[in-house]
């Protein structure tokens, strides 16, 4: 025999569960775009800085920079971004 109700109570879970995953991965990419744009006007700093003479004032600031970029690129290809 068909029991709607265990049937209808089974799949609410999974509906409730795929709209949670469909609004973080849509809080996601948004996130991303903000990311990118904010790494865009850090190049474009990073590129003022070939302007300075005293190059080795900078490099431990710019060896963090990169450091904290590669970090944003790994946090960024993990399946489970940010979740907030």
């Amino acid at each position: 025999m068909f029991d709607l109700t265990s049937v209808l109570g089974n799949i609410y879970p999974v509906k409730k569960l795929t709209c949670a995953q469909a609004q973080l991965a849509q809080a996601n990419q948004e996130q991303c775009k903000r990311l990118a744009e904010r790494i865009r006007i850090i190049e474009q700093s990073v590129c003022d800085l070939e302007k300075i003479k005293d190059k080795d004032q900078q490099k431990k600031r710019l060896n963090d920079l990169l450091m904290g970029l590669q970090r944003c690129l790994q946090f960024s290809d993990t399946p489970d971004m940010i979740k907030e």
